[in-house]
């Protein structure tokens, strides 16, 4: 017993047409290879040029901090031996 798909109803082909035609004549392995093929291919590319573009973000800032503690300041406050007001 072989199971033959359903046709698309004559709705379907009223609102989709060019699927009709689809279906009756289907791509040619010829064609539909190639393009299956290059939209891998494309994909794959646009993949890895946004890996290229976050790697090189993150390398970028690598350098702008330092990982070492501050340092302490030699010089602490003192208090002024006066009290003196400075106006600016």
């Amino acid at each position: 017993c072989i199971i033959q798909p359903a046709l698309p109803s004559a709705f379907s082909s009223l609102l989709f047409p060019h699927l009709l035609s689809l279906w009756h004549n289907p791509i040619p392995f010829q064609v539909a290879f190639p393009l299956v093929l290059k939209s891998v291919v494309g994909a794959l590319f646009a993949a890895f040029l946004v890996m290229l573009l976050i790697y090189r973000m993150k390398k970028k800032d690598e350098g702008s901090y330092t990982l070492e503690e501050p340092k302490q300041a030699t010089v602490t406050y003192q208090k002024p031996d006066k009290q003196e007001e400075f106006y600016a």
